[in-house]
């Protein structure tokens, strides 16, 4: 009797068992329905085991922790939800730059928004340079060729080496004013902790999760602009209500990002033992032989980066030394109007780059000229919508959101708006370029357009007053756009078989 008893409950646990198993390959089943191209991106997302408390062989799991919940697969993999996050995130980030922009306008003067911008164009092309487009090669290295700890060291060494140097401006500008010198070092400040989130940004991207780039930035937009709006009105000084969006990016930065990577490196920890396969370790790596090599793939990108800023302040450049900081106060309040466009450019830029890449690496041009081809036509759209908006309510616009000192710039919003058109469809390209790996070419690209734009914006400038400003901008656009799209056009794609063939040597 005994013993039948003891084979019933060894029959009963034998089917729970195989339950259990069916349930579990289930679930694998549907993950791989879900169209994952990325074998990384699989890896890391895939769902882990409930905790469980077991009062015996047949209890079932009664508990499911929250982190297992927050890391749960099934949330925001596909493109249209990785755009969704990424766009919310991006557009409040921007809205919040522009709100606190507005705030130093309407309760300063545009001098003192100029000084402001002129601290972001001192500061901004060194830690553009710095990144050296690591979130970029990082999110389009599907076939893993290099590991986080190496991103994590070399943008610890290039960040460590614009902060010096933008530390030394400050003390440049200190013989002008004290309060441009504490501008210039606390922008220098805010975005050193910047680049620290932007390098796990990268890792969020490669694994598709743009849920959590999303909630970063919504978090550092939202602290930083209720403390500048607080300390500003409270203390009524510019240094210490930047001092405000320091602390608040810089605790984004340390109790949400850093906290995150940590779960997804647990979660590949996990995975990797079982599939015998190095794991990832947020732990920079500084060895001189495994940084080089990434270094000198990054190095161009790095150098398009700086030219690429350089582009964005040229016009103010030239406002600030053919007119003055009152002309390049109401000239780059009027730009940031444009944030808008661009916001969404680069919200769906970044996942689809991922996409671009992954067609790239399987050798499927047909779905990358189509999703290029969407990504164009979403920029024409855009630049339409932007024009007409600003021809019939710029004026009103630009009273509404700054004072009525501001409305006589919206024939300039206009002409920005068409450069910004030309600029949408420019970005996609550039994307683009970068998914396909074409790194060193981007470099002589963007020195002609900087050279264009230098040129167009100094010499209208002079005719025309910040209406040729503007036009300059357009022209620079329009060149990026065409040269850009010539190497789209021109690459040549390598044999498929001979793509998958080097993805799986470099993947072993």
């Amino acid at each position: 009797m005994r013993i039948a008893i003891i084979n019933k409950k060894r029959i009963a646990a034998s089917e729970w068992q195989k339950g259990q198993n069916r349930h579990q390959n289930q679930g694998g089943r549907k993950a791989n329905s879900a169209g994952f191209s990325s074998r990384d991106a699989c890896t890391v997302l895939q769902a882990e085991p409930s905790s469980t408390v077991m009062t015996s062989t047949t209890s079932l799991p009664i508990k499911r922790s929250r982190a297992s919940f927050f890391l749960n697969p099934a949330h925001a993999h596909t493109l249209r939800a990785n755009f969704a996050w990424n766009a919310a995130g991006i557009i409040v980030f921007s809205l919040s730059q522009w709100g606190v922009l507005a705030v130093f306008a309407k309760l300063g003067t545009p001098a003192l928004v100029g000084q402001i911008v002129y601290g972001l164009a001192l500061t901004t092309p060194l830690f553009v340079i710095a990144s050296l487009q690591l979130r970029q090669i990082q999110a389009t290295d599907t076939d893993n060729r290099h590991r986080l700890g190496q991103y994590l060291g070399l943008r610890i060494f290039t960040t460590g080496a614009a902060l010096i140097v933008a530390l030394i401006f400050s003390c440049m500008t200190w013989t002008t004013g004290a309060q441009l010198a504490l501008i210039v070092m606390l922008l220098a400040l805010s975005k050193t902790f910047d680049a620290g989130s932007d390098v796990l940004y990268g890792l969020f991207q490669r694994v598709e999760r743009m849920d959590y780039v999303g909630i970063s930035l919504i978090l550092r937009s939202l602290l930083a602009f209720v403390s500048v709006v607080a300390l500003l009105r409270a203390s009524r000084s510019v240094p210490i209500a930047l001092a405000g969006m320091v602390v608040s990016w810089g605790a984004v930065f340390m109790l949400f990002d850093i906290p995150v990577t940590r779960n997804l490196i647990r979660r590949r920890e996990q995975q990797a033992r079982a599939s015998d396969t190095i794991s990832e370790l947020l732990r920079p790596i500084f060895a001189r032989r495994q940084l080089a090599p990434l270094c000198l793939k990054a190095a161009p990108l790095g150098v398009v980066a700086f030219l690429f800023a350089v582009q964005a302040q040229v016009p103010r450049y030239v406002i600030a030394g053919l007119l003055n900081t009152h002309e390049l106060g109401l000239f780059s309040a009027a730009a940031y109007i444009t944030f808008i466009g661009t916001a969404l450019v680069n919200a769906l830029g970044a996942p689809a780059s991922v996409r671009l890449a992954q067609n790239y690496i399987a050798g499927e041009r047909s779905s990358f000229n189509q999703l290029m081809t969407k990504l164009l036509l979403i920029a024409g759209a855009l630049g339409i919508a932007g024009i007409l908006v600003s021809a019939f309510a710029g004026s009103r616009i630009l009273a509404l959101l700054y004072t009525n000192d501001y409305s006589r710039m919206a024939g300039v919003l206009t002409m920005l708006c068409a450069a910004s058109a030309l600029s949408y469809a420019a970005s996609f390209l550039g994307y683009g370029m970068t998914a396909l790996r074409r790194y060193k070419v981007q470099v002589p690209i963007f020195l002609g357009v900087v050279l264009i734009t230098l040129i167009s914006c100094y010499w209208l400038t002079g005719r025309y007053g910040m209406m040729g400003t503007a036009a300059g901008v357009l022209v620079g656009n329009l060149g990026q756009l065409l040269m850009s799209a010539s190497v789209v056009l021109r690459t040549k794609w390598p044999d498929r078989g001979f793509v998958r063939t080097d993805a799986r040597a470099t993947a072993a």
